[in-house]
């Protein structure tokens, strides 16, 4: 029977020592890792939070008219009528305006909140009305007669409205009309997160704003401001006294994560600001 040498005490406390080292890497490196994980994820969700909110106020806020769009403004919250349907004026029929839409997205058509018209005059200046009471309309005739007579487009869609109280000069046949809503948006802290965020409101619809976008940082950055026909390139917080002058808005999406990574000194945020000009047009 052949003797064998086991390990020395030595031997095992210099075993012991490496693998020790080793551990101690492997686990440095695992929590490295992890913190790596945690911090990219609280950096994407904070430019989701700032980003979310970015393709619905440009599709929204590049519609909007300078002349007459603007009900009223703040750094916290902005008030407009919102186009989301184009027509052409055919006549009037029993107190109300017979308009032939042009083509326009079935599903934005049929969403509630319509608030009123307006109406292109001379020098394309438009006017508008808040009269909400909008119907289909089989007045075929009352386009077809019109002087000059309006072509009905194939599938054509006529709508009713009803005339202001204080009728104007009664438009041209032909004569384009815009159909509006009246939406807010609004910063406002979240029941949710507790953090400031930002709301939308169809007024004569929503009982309460609706959050689209947050949490963000703080009110310091998170605020509109407006670029005026004066200047442009430079955006403001003083709300001049003639809102006709404000020609787009500067929206402060400073998006945070909603849970810091563990250990960081401090929060975790993507300081966005996107410039929107109304009709799409710097001026």
């Amino acid at each position: 029977m052949t003797n064998r040498r086991g390990m020395t005490l030595v031997e095992l406390l210099i075993a012991m020592v490496v693998a020790a080292v080793i551990g101690a890497s492997l686990v440095a490196l695992l929590v490295s890792q992890s913190k790596f994980s945690e911090r990219l994820t609280a950096e994407r969700d904070a430019r989701t939070a700032a980003r979310t909110p970015v393709a619905l106020l440009g599709a929204e806020l590049r519609m909007v008219d300078p002349e007459w769009g603007i009900e009223s403004a703040t750094t916290d919250a902005v008030q407009l009528r919102i186009p989301y349907a184009l027509g052409v004026y055919c006549g009037a029929s029993g107190g109300n305006y017979i308009v032939q839409l042009l083509p326009t997205d079935a599903t934005l058509f049929s969403a509630p909140g319509h608030a009123g018209y307006a109406i292109r005059g001379t020098g394309g200046v438009y006017t508008w009305y808040q009269e909400a009471t909008l119907a289909a309309s089989n007045a075929t005739s009352t386009c077809t007669s019109a002087v000059p007579p309006i072509d009905l487009l194939q599938g054509a869609s006529l709508i009713s409205l009803a005339q202001p109280a204080t009728p104007p000069v009664e438009p041209i046949p032909g004569t384009a009309m815009v159909l509006y809503r009246r939406i807010q948006y609004s910063y406002g802290t979240s029941a949710t997160t507790g953090h400031r965020s930002l709301y939308r409101q169809v007024v004569g619809v929503d009982n309460t704003p609706v959050e689209i976008g947050g949490p963000y940082t703080d009110a310091t950055q998170a605020r509109f401001s407006f670029f005026l026909r004066a200047a442009p390139t430079v955006a403001t917080t003083t709300v001049p006294a003639d809102l006709t002058t404000i020609v787009g808005l500067n929206v402060g999406l400073p998006g945070r994560a909603e849970r810091n990574p563990r250990m960081a000194a401090q929060t975790v945020s993507s300081n966005l600001s996107t410039a929107f000009y109304f009709t799409n047009r710097r001026f």
